[in-house]
């Protein structure tokens, strides 16, 4: 267990999910402000000002709904980082 009073401001902390709980919050914020009309509202609407590498399909039918609760339907490799790896370890 590390002990937060003793945390020096240039040491990092591996936080894991508390990100999707602050993510949530402020998704939830910009609904309430109307910023974004919901969560149904695709990534690529959202970031319309972007160009998206490999835009497909999938890419196209991803809405934040899906980025929230972490069903994107894309697949990649959720385990790069193993118990020995320094991301465990940071």
């Amino acid at each position: 267990m590390i002990d937060l009073t003793k945390l020096q401001v240039d040491q990092f902390v591996n936080i894991y999910s508390c990100t999707k709980s602050v993510s949530s919050a402020l998704i939830g914020i910009a609904i309430e402000e109307e910023h974004i009309s919901g969560v149904n509202e695709t990534m690529v609407d959202l970031f319309e000002n972007r160009t998206i590498a490999n835009l497909d399909s999938r890419k196209q039918a991803v809405t934040l709904q899906h980025l929230l609760t972490m069903q994107s339907g894309i697949d990649w490799d959720e385990w790069p980082y193993g118990p020995t790896s320094s991301f465990t370890y940071m």
